[in-house]
């Protein structure tokens, strides 16, 4: 199935959390929720991001829709609050 965002909202596939440290540690739970995604599809009215970035978001914001069997965040472009590059 595929979404298109409308607007200039963006729709995200997040980045879970890692489950052992960098040494082989396996973490017990992950304590955070997810704070940045793959972004996979966007708005005509965006402006600033492309599909493919990796976007950094607050925990908080998003709308969840599970599709084909993933979990997706749905947010306005101005939710974004920064892009990994490199």
């Amino acid at each position: 199935m595929m979404v298109r965002p409308l607007g200039d909202r963006v729709l995200i596939l997040p980045i879970p959390n890692p489950t052992e440290t960098a040494s082989g540690l396996v973490l017990a739970e992950p304590w955070t929720p997810e704070q940045s995604g793959e972004i996979v599809a966007i708005g005509p009215a965006v402006k600033e991001l492309c599909t493919g970035h990796v976007a950094i978001f607050s925990w908080q914001i998003g709308q969840e829709l599970f599709l084909d069997d993933h979990r997706y965040l749905m947010m306005r472009e101005s939710d974004v609050l920064a892009v990994l590059e490199g």
